[in-house]
């Protein structure tokens, strides 16, 4: 009789983990904890809190594909347009 049979379901799923090869030595696939997404994939929390939420989860998309893809990305568009979603924007005092 065990006493705790939730012990044998961990490490039967730790013996079930996936390899990669790196180089030479085999390691563990990494795992990631589920997060709530939008209907286009994008993590929820990646478009909160921006003016536009559509425009800002089209930009995050268009730049995923393209560095899927191999294309070049226009570093300093992306975090421009990244900058200017944001709600608050802060100001500079008049001296």
């Amino acid at each position: 009789m065990r006493i705790c049979p939730r012990k044998s379901v961990r490490s039967a799923r730790k013996r079930r983990q996936r390899y990669r090869l790196v180089g030479i030595v085999l390691m563990p696939k990494r795992k990631f904890a589920r997060v709530a997404k939008t209907k286009r994939g994008v993590p929820v929390k990646y478009v909160r809190g921006s003016r536009n939420p559509a425009a800002k989860e089209r930009e995050i998309l268009e730049t995923r594909r393209r560095y899927k893809l191999g294309l070049p990305i226009d570093v300093k568009k992306v975090s421009k347009s990244r900058a200017s979603q944001a709600k608050k924007k802060s100001r500079r005092k008049k001296v």
